[in-house]
């Protein structure tokens, strides 16, 4: 669990990956990049990649064994004590289970979670693992 909460600052933080596919052309050669940019410019690009992402898949080594988690960003269109419903902004509708070890981020628990306001949810096999949204303003 210590992982995944690791993962989920992580997330918070930018972590992502991604791949490309290739048209078949060649594109055109470009100078490299000086390697000391390349390394300050990474992490900057990786928060900007996921700060933009309303889904993302991860798979992490947690206890000697791969899982997959999938982060899902969107507005909460429900919520009660055993599930989470957050509708992305392309349009898919996901429902999380709420289980004892899922854990808040901005609001202390489910009852606190605000409806029709923006929630980062990271899950696994359907379970929330950990939900973030900011708090209500005062």
């Amino acid at each position: 669990m210590l992982a995944a909460l690791g993962l989920a600052a992580a997330v918070g933080a930018g972590g992502t990956a991604y791949a490309a596919t290739s048209t078949g052309s060649t594109p055109p050669a470009q100078p490299a990049a000086p390697a000391a940019h390349a390394r300050a410019a990474h992490p900057k690009a990786r928060r900007t990649l996921l700060g933009r992402a309303d889904y993302a898949t991860f798979e992490v080594k947690m206890r000697g064994r791969w899982v997959t988690l999938e982060l899902d960003r969107g507005k909460v269109t429900a919520v009660s004590p055993s599930s989470i419903t957050l509708l992305r902004p392309d349009g898919h509708s996901v429902t999380e289970a709420i289980t004892a070890h899922t854990r808040f981020a901005g609001v202390s628990g489910e009852s606190q979670v605000q409806l029709h306001k923006p929630a980062g949810v990271l899950s696994e096999d359907g379970s929330a693992l950990w939900i973030r949204q900011k708090p209500a303003s005062a």
